[in-house]
């Protein structure tokens, strides 16, 4: 990423592994505050929190006065999304950006797919980007 963020506000929603982390990692390397969001692996968020601040005390380009915070919700749930965007503003300012990046994935042969499981995965990857991104647009 060559972009400057410095400044800016970044909330990445399932940003505790993986694809996440990863987009993480490169807006804090662009200077930006960011916000981890997770649902239940507390001790990945905080890994990738730990990575984070490293990025930052080491000066990348443009993150002085950068900050980062960890911020659990279920971000299918609407209740769940306003006190994570509260809190986020709180700590950080408002979202600027945002990576709607929380997805599951339940694999299971097709004869196994129950309406539970469909439902779980459209609330999961469809429902909870809608409710986030409504949440924090101006």
């Amino acid at each position: 990423m060559d972009n400057d963020l410095t400044g800016r506000t970044a909330l990445v929603t399932g940003g505790s592994r993986g694809i996440g982390r990863a987009c993480c990692l490169a807006l804090a390397r662009a200077g930006a505050s960011v916000a981890v969001n997770y649902r239940a692996n507390e001790s990945s968020a905080q890994e990738t929190l730990r990575q984070i601040e490293s990025i930052l005390s080491e000066g990348a380009t443009g993150s002085a006065g950068a900050r980062a915070m960890t911020v659990q919700a279920d971000v299918s749930q609407p209740g769940d999304v306003d006190r994570m965007i509260a809190g986020v503003e709180r700590e950080l300012g408002p979202v600027e950006l945002l990576v709607n990046n929380a997805g599951v994935f339940d694999h299971v042969p097709h004869e196994q797919t129950t309406l539970d499981v469909w439902q779980r995965a459209l609330d999961n990857n469809l429902t909870s980007a809608y409710l986030v991104t409504w949440a924090v647009k101006p």
